[in-house]
């Protein structure tokens, strides 16, 4: 329940983001709150990472978030205010695997890749047929 005090500021709009969470997630807001892992030497991967990330549907990108951290979508605040800040590992997997996750850490742990084309295709079949355990 939401106390008196704050619900007579929120209009019918804040109050639905409020319950249902952010409903668009842009790629300035993922940039900005995704750490990228190793740090050095990777802007390429990086780079064709937030490409990949920016062609994708505002439902292919909620899946993407659902897969790395667990959750049906994002709190009031937006990707800012998730308890743990989402991190993509590169290099972590063997050439050729698909992508995995952490969901208690939101971790994403991605395998060797050369094109966007072929980071897309095994994003998009991590988040289609994976069994996510849902956290809220």
């Amino acid at each position: 329940k939401i106390p008196r005090k704050i619900s007579k500021y929120l209009n019918l709009i804040d109050l639905k983001n409020f319950l249902k969470g952010a409903q668009i997630i842009s790629t300035f807001e993922f940039r900005n709150n995704v750490e990228f892992i190793p740090r050095s030497g990777k802007m390429k991967k990086v780079s064709i990472f937030l490409s990949v990330f920016d062609q994708f549907t505002q439902e292919e990108r909620f899946k993407l978030i659902r897969f790395i951290t667990g959750r049906r979508g994002l709190p009031f605040g937006g990707l800012w205010e998730l308890p743990n800040h989402i991190a993509v590992h590169f290099n972590r997997l063997p050439s050729g695997k698909l992508p995995t996750s952490q969901t208690c850490y939101s971790s994403l742990y991605l395998s060797s890749f050369h094109s966007q084309d072929e980071l897309k295709n095994s994003l998009l079949k991590a988040i289609e047929y994976c069994d996510t355990l849902e956290i809220d």
